[in-house]
C-alpha cells in the first residue's frame, strides 16, 4: 500500500513537472523570433562598445 502511493506520488510529480517543463517549451518557441532579436541587439551593442571604429561591409563610412 505503502509502495503504491509512493509510486502513484512519483508519478504524479513527474507528469507535471514534464507538463510544466512542455510549457515553457511551447512559450520559448513562440517567442523564439522576438527573442533572437533581442539577444542579436545585445551582442551588437556590445561589440560595438568593444569596438567602436566598424568597417561596414559594402560601404566606405566608418563608426567614427
Amino acid at each position: 500500500m505503502w509502495r503504491a502511493a509512493t509510486e502513484d506520488s512519483r508519478k504524479s510529480s513527474h507528469e507535471e513537472m514534464t507538463k510544466r517543463q512542455e510549457k515553457v517549451c511551447r512559450v520559448l518557441k513562440s517567442q523564439e523570433g522576438t527573442l533572437r532579436c533581442a539577444l542579436q541587439d545585445a551582442v551588437v551593442d556590445d561589440v560595438t562598445k568593444l569596438f567602436p571604429c566598424v568597417i561596414f561591409r559594402g560601404s566606405m563610412n566608418t563608426a567614427c
